[in-house]
C-alpha cells in the first residue's frame, strides 16, 4: 500500500489492518524519520521501518504480534530507495518492501533489484511502488519483466480506489 505519509493516515491503517485481519501490512512512502517511527506504531503488530533522511520514501512493515518473525535486512539505497526484510515464521519466508522515487534511475534500481533476487530467491515476496509503468512498451519495462521471469518471481499488481 503506498501512503504518501502515514503521519495523518494512522487511524485509516489500523482501520484496515484490523478490519482486513492483516497478518502483515507493507506500506511505501511512509515519510517517516527514524526519530519518530516509535509514533507510528499499530497497536497489535510489531513494525521494521526504512526510513528516508529527507522528505519522502520509506518502507514499513507490519507483522502481527502473534507471528514470529525477525528482520532480515533494512536499507536505504543513496538516500533514494528504501529497502526492509522480515522472515516469518518456522518456513522462514522472506517478505521485502521497496520503495524506489520516480527521479531514480531505471536501470540502476533493475541492477540493485537483480542483486535482491539473486542473494533472496527462495520462499520471498517481494512488494512495493517502483514506479515503473508497465503498460509503457518502453525497454525497462521489458528488462524489468525479463528480470522477474528470469529468477522465476511474479508480477502481480492490485489496483484500489
Amino acid at each position: 500500500m503506498n501512503a504518501q505519509s502515514v503521519r495523518n493516515k494512522m487511524d485509516l491503517v489500523q482501520y484496515y489492518a484490523i478490519n482486513e485481519n492483516c497478518d502483515l501490512l507493507v506500506l511505501a512512502e511512509t515519510w517517516l524519520n527514524e526519530s519518530e517511527t516509535q509514533l507510528y506504531e499499530l497497536q497489535g503488530y510489531n513494525a521494521v521501518h526504512s526510513c528516508r533522511i529527507d522528505r519522502g520514501g520509506g518502507v514499513s512493515i507490519y507483522v502481527k504480534d502473534t507471528i514470529n518473525y525477525r528482520k532480515v535486512a533494512k536499507a536505504n539505497i543513496n538516500d533514494r530507495v528504501s529497502w526492509v526484510c522480515v522472515a516469518i515464521g518456522e518456513q522462514k519466508l522472506k517478505v521485502s518492501g521497496i520503495y524506489k522515487p520516480l527521479s531514480y534511475d531505471n536501470n540502476t534500481f533493475l541492477l540493485l533489484l537483480k542483486s535482491l533476487f539473486v542473494k533472496h530467491q527462495k520462499r520471498h515476496i517481494i512488494v512495493g511502488d517502483f514506479n515503473i509503468n508497465l503498460l509503457e512498451n518502453t525497454n525497462v519495462v521489458v528488462n524489468y519483466k525479463n528480470l522477474v521471469s528470469v529468477y522465476n518471481f511474479a508480477i502481480k499488481i492490485d489496483i484500489q480506489v
